[in-house]
């Protein structure tokens, strides 16, 4: 049906009778437009806010992913650089959930991989990694920095360990490598070989007279007595000096090798050149 307008009409009736003769027929007409009109109002706010919950589900959803996501990438990228010798790469992960525990731990691993566990310098592993990233040229074709080794040799350690014992030894391997630390700069980096060996690697050091003079500042360091050893009879004072020699990068070797070879040599030389010229201390019998 249709009112006068044209607009349809909904017409709904009933006949109701009982038994006292009511005989009614009851007729409701309601405009097509207006009949669904509460139904509609409820569908379209359920609806509206089914697309609000699932907007804001989405936006939370996306930025814990994008964080997740941000913070593996940086973790990747670390285990990446570490891959080229950049062992002090940062990993840059701050979280409290499994994403942080491993972070966490790729950091601990990464430390127990290339430090030393007595002195706490790099170690023979970090320094391979170290020398290999520094003498490779780049993938865009960028040629590797110039850099001095330094080989670094205690004298008169091994008589140390034998009259003082092997903790003392230790103990005297951990304050040198604290001396040489203070007269290195924050970039440069301090390797232990093994025993009492070492390695510093200068990274920009490209001459002759930079590496000595580097070289004087570990002696000077070397100089005063040992202050960390214990049990020493009243008097008794002992004092390490070094043997260093060194090699320039690119100009005496090109690979790791041939620039430990160098330096090696080299501090051979100077440690020949340095004997006989004295006791390790003043109260000592060496």
């Amino acid at each position: 049906m249709v009112d006068a307008d044209g607009h349809p009409i909904e017409v709904a009736y009933r006949r109701i009778t009982d038994d006292a003769g009511l005989n009614w027929l009851a007729v409701v007409a309601v405009p097509h437009q207006q009949m669904l009109a509460g139904i509609r109002s409820h569908v379209v706010l359920v609806v509206a806010l089914g697309l609000l919950a699932l907007g804001l589900a989405l936006a939370l959803g996306l930025r814990i992913f994008g964080g997740l996501a941000n913070d593996m990438r940086s973790l990747t990228h670390a285990v990446r650089r570490v891959g080229q010798g950049e062992i002090d790469a940062p990993i840059g992960v701050a979280r409290n959930d499994e994403i942080g525990e491993l972070a966490s731990n790729v950091h601990n691993m990464r430390h127990r991989l290339f430090t030393d566990t007595l002195t706490g310098a790099a170690n023979r592993s970090a320094l391979t990694h170290i020398l290999a990233s520094w003498t490779t040229t780049s993938s865009s074709g960028a040629q590797p920095a110039p850099f001095t080794l330094l080989f670094i040799d205690l004298d008169h350690f091994k008589p140390l360990n034998d009259l003082w014992g092997h903790d003392n030894g230790d103990r005297a391997l951990v304050e040198v490598v604290q001396r040489i630390r203070s007269v290195l700069r924050s970039n440069d980096v301090l390797a232990r070989l093994g025993g009492d060996e070492f390695v510093v690697c200068l990274q920009g050091a490209e001459t002759e007279e930079q590496a000595q003079m580097v070289a004087d500042k570990i002696q000077q360091a070397m100089a005063p007595v040992l202050g960390s050893l214990q049990g020493l009879p009243p008097g008794e004072s002992v004092v390490l000096s070094a043997a260093i020699g060194w090699a320039i990068f690119p100009a005496d070797g090109c690979d790791p090798q041939t620039l430990l070879k160098h330096a090696d040599r080299a501090m051979y030389r100077n440690k020949s050149r340095s004997r006989g010229m004295g006791p390790w201390t003043d109260s000592s019998n060496f």
